[in-house]
């Protein structure tokens, strides 16, 4: 086996070269796996580097577990770095941005790495369900750069592509792209070739194959020049003028060698391109060389149009200009009549040579071939074209028939000539047969003739054309190829397929209309029914888009929502997807789309939301219930204390009150969340009013003379995360007010904030402030917030930090603890 011919591991491809670059279209994992699982195992097998790159993080895993069913030694080729194994996260994305030129110049480091390391090359894939649609053109235009690197290089690239993504044109923007896909029909996997991009490559060989023959062969002086005024290439004519060889001349300055200049002559045609990009013909005489020159220079192009090099061909004009000059000593002395003569025939010369230089160029675009078969004399006659067309080279006269025939697919000759034979009884003769080239490669031509009869009405000659139509046949078996898919597509159809003018009327509808709507094709196109039938309450969002689509000034396309009432009055929700496709060569702009019925998967998803809302209700209600027995237990062991051990036991007796109070305090929590709509959030000024009214009946025999002032933020809603550390810190702080602060019988006030925080002159959503303070008697200034030792106040040091907060504590005017936090 040839080196550069390598197993793709896949049966239904077999052998293919490096630079191999194809997709597949799947729609379960199970597909994917059929291909990628020996695709990779013979890469591994034939000492190719490989790399795999998942669609999400978390199929890393389960891509080695399935490739260690076909490859049980798997974990050793990971482990020496010769199968890769990476989520899109790292293989496509930084910092969760798609860069193009980042990922290609990756990929031509991988390879580079590949063959550094002892391998082959580099076998690879990239699963792309991780792309949203708005990048898709970015992607399509990466992929062309991929294309164009993989083609020079040791390297085999499958491209994964998931069907359910994917839009018809997508899907041909995949497939341009490639040199071939992989499908799968009645669950056999087929080989779709790219067939505009084989003619190409096919067409671009036989091209360089033309251009290296007629380079060196033409008389004309030809060279390529690039933008630094280098000669890139010179052939035989041009080398022997210079008194070198083509590979010498190559890397030579030009105005130095042909002009004998220091720098670019003002007529220079290279100098000029250069300036405007444009073509250019001067006539000049060129001393170094010693002869005149007609000279003309074309530019050439790199794929975003900058010139970056040139064709240079000279034509040697001295012998014409010498004949010019005798011509016109003689033609000096010419009468008038003698000149108006001449001028005349040149005239008639020129206009007949353009005119056959004209049809020459014609036939060659056609690929029309025009010809003229001798039958008295059994010579033929055939134009230039004629023999590409058969591939052969360019001969005096053409073939005589009886050859012909042998070039003639011999399946058809019996046809083609019976048809000669109808023809010369005066039978029309237009008939299309196949043909074997010189090379090997069957063609399709068309023939049209028509024969001359003498006075006898006996046939002299038959003349007429023939014409190359292969890639009209092969472009109409394509169209009726695809026509039939489209036809399967509709037939196979489970929603509704529609296209609308620029003003979203309705021109057509197919799949399950009836099914889905209860009305027919033909009721919704006449009667404009789709607004109708929309809820009155979805119909503003459905406008909303479609304004929004038909103010978009480029190709745009969308997905939405909505509830529809059916003929039989049930409602139904659907999902619709739309394109809007702008037109070119003339032709309107249209909306294509497709609109499923999703009415099942709705009800499931309001089904289990209602579930899901009712468990955590049960949830908070259970735990309400649980710290409400904790609270009654704790009751229940104060009482067992007699007097006179409830008065030597105080601080426990304390501990207990304090205790219960904490459990109140989440209780209430799980209380609101019960019996709130929301069961996630509670609105937490709400609560605390309820926790604190809780605290002053608990010391009502102290708290007589205390008034509460609050102050809190409207429509504060915390999670459980924020809502029970903030619940138990007011408790603590509250509680150590009424019970240290104030002498017996003072009157004093408590008060409390809870206030959104301001920034730049701006209301900050989510950062809030509480501040708790009394007019008490207050803290000593000897202690500092972090040496107080109270159980209660250290439990508050500790909750802040949990919330991420600050604790700030005065003590002006009394005691203020002002606490600073942000919510999520």
């Amino acid at each position: 086996m040839e080196e550069n011919v390598r197993n793709s591991g896949i049966d239904v491809i077999g052998d293919v070269p490096w630079g191999t670059h194809f997709c597949q279209f799947y729609q379960t994992k199970k597909d994917l796996m059929e291909i990628l699982v020996p695709y990779f195992k013979t890469g591994l097998e034939n000492n190719e580097l490989c790399v795999w790159i998942t669609s999400q993080p978390s199929e890393v895993g389960e891509a080695k577990e399935t490739l260690k069913i076909a490859v049980p030694d798997i974990d050793v080729y990971l482990e020496k770095g010769q199968m890769e194994i990476i989520p899109h996260t790292h293989g496509y994305l930084k910092e969760g941005v798609f860069n193009p030129e980042r990922v290609v110049n990756n990929w031509i480091e991988k390879i580079n790495q590949a063959l550094t390391r002892g391998y082959d090359g580099l076998r690879a894939t990239g699963d792309n369900r991780w792309l949203e649609k708005e990048g898709w053109d970015g992607f399509v235009n990466y992929e062309k750069k991929v294309d164009a690197i993989i083609d020079k290089h040791h390297v085999i690239a499958l491209c994964p592509y998931y069907l359910d993504i994917c839009n018809t044109a997508e899907i041909i923007d995949v497939i341009s792209n490639h040199q071939f896909a992989l499908i799968k029909r009645e669950g056999k996997w087929e080989r779709i070739e790219n067939s505009g991009r084989k003619r190409a490559e096919e067409a671009a060989v036989q091209a360089a194959k033309d251009w290296e023959q007629t380079f060196d062969a033409v008389p004309d002086l030809i060279s390529v020049i690039d933008d630094e005024y280098r000669i890139v290439r010179a052939n035989r004519a041009m080398a022997a003028k210079m008194g070198t060889t083509p590979e010498e001349c190559m890397g030579l300055t030009c105005y130095p060698a042909m002009h004998g200049t220091t720098e670019p002559p003002s007529f220079c045609p290279q100098r000029r391109l250069l300036e405007d990009g444009l073509e250019h013909t001067i006539e000049v005489h060129e001393n170094l060389l010693g002869d005149s020159f007609l000279i003309s220079v074309s530019p050439l192009y790199d794929n975003e149009g900058k010139v970056i090099r040139s064709v240079h061909v000279a034509r040697d004009i001295t012998e014409s200009k010498k004949a010019e000059e005798a011509l016109k000593k003689a033609h000096d002395n010419l009468e008038e009549r003698v000149k108006e003569r001449t001028a005349e025939l040149e005239e008639a010369y020129k206009a007949l040579m353009e005119n056959e230089r004209r049809l020459s160029e014609a036939q060659k675009m056609a690929h029309i071939g025009n010809w003229e078969w001798n039958i008295v004399t059994n010579k033929p006659y055939w134009s230039d074209e004629m023999y590409r067309i058969f591939g052969l080279d360019l001969q005096e006269f053409g073939l005589p028939y009886d050859e012909v025939l042998s070039y003639i697919h011999p399946d058809d000759r019996d046809y083609a000539d019976n048809a000669v034979r109808r023809a010369l009884n005066g039978e029309p003769y237009d008939i299309d047969y196949r043909i074997i080239r010189a090379d090997g490669e069957e063609r399709v031509v068309h023939l049209q003739g028509e024969v001359i009869f003498e006075e006898k009405n006996t046939p002299i000659s038959i003349r007429g054309t023939l014409q190359d139509i292969t890639e009209r046949k092969k472009a109409e078996k394509a169209l009726e190829l695809s026509r039939e898919r489209y036809r399967s597509f509709i037939q196979n159809f489970k929603g509704i397929a529609f296209q609308a003018d620029r003003d979203f009327n309705l021109e057509y509808m197919k799949g399950n209309v009836e099914e889905i709507t209860g009305y027919s094709e033909e009721e919704f196109i006449s009667e404009k029914l789709w607004r109708k039938l929309i809820e009155p309450e979805d119909l503003p969002l459905f406008l909303k888009k479609e304004r929004e689509t038909k103010s978009s000034p480029s190709a745009c396309d969308g997905q939405l929502d909505y509830r529809i009432k059916c003929r039989d009055g049930e409602i139904k929700w659907v999902h619709e997807i739309y394109q809007k496709i702008p037109g070119k060569n003339g032709k309107p702009m249209i909306y294509q789309g497709a609109i499923y019925d999703i009415t099942e998967r709705k009800e499931t998803e309001e089904a289990l939301a209602k579930a899901e809302d009712a468990r955590k209700k049960e949830i908070h209600h259970r735990i309400k219930n649980n710290l409400q027995v904790i609270s009654s237990l704790l009751d229940l062991q104060v009482e067992k204390f007699s007097e006179k051990e409830a008065i030597q036991a105080k601080e426990i007796l304390e501990a207990f009150r304090e205790s219960q109070n904490r459990v109140i305090s989440m209780s209430l929590i799980h209380e609101e969340l019960y019996k709130g709509k929301e069961t996630d959030t509670l609105d937490f000024s709400a609560y605390l009013q309820k926790l604190v009214k809780n605290l002053f009946q608990t010391y009502s025999l102290g708290s007589d003379n205390i008034c509460l002032c609050m102050d809190l933020e409207e429509n504060a809603f915390f999670n459980m995360d924020t809502a029970v550390p903030l619940g138990i810190i007011v408790n603590e702080l509250v509680s150590n007010s009424l019970k240290h602060a104030f002498t017996e019988n003072d009157e004093g006030e408590i008060r409390i904030q809870l206030c959104r925080e301001h920034k730049d002159n701006e209301i900050d959503r989510s950062c809030f402030t509480m501040t708790v303070s009394d007019n008490g008697k207050g803290i000593s200034e000897n202690i500092e917030m972090e040496s107080l030792e109270t159980l209660g106040l250290q439990l508050v040091s500790i909750l802040v930090e949990q919330l991420d907060g600050n604790i700030e504590l005065k003590r002006e005017q009394g005691t203020e603890f002002k606490i600073s936090f942000d919510i999520v």
